[in-house]
């Protein structure tokens, strides 16, 4: 387990394979933190893209 102390404080014990704070100081995970913020993009993108002419549930399937 890595033990640098980045702006959040130190790390629990629940810790995945990627090292801790190692691109910056402000983000623990950076390229598991980069491929979420895709994922919320794509889900975002489908939701505005598909809002018209859909019933309302199928635009909250991208939200979820």
């Amino acid at each position: 387990m890595n033990s640098t102390v980045g702006f959040w404080g130190e790390p629990s014990s629940t810790d995945w394979c990627e090292q801790n704070y190692e691109v910056t100081y402000y983000i623990a995970e950076f390229f598991n933190t980069i491929s979420s913020l895709c994922l919320v993009f794509m889900g975002t993108f489908g939701s505005i893209m598909h809002s018209d002419g859909f019933d309302y549930r199928f635009s909250l399937c991208f939200r979820t």
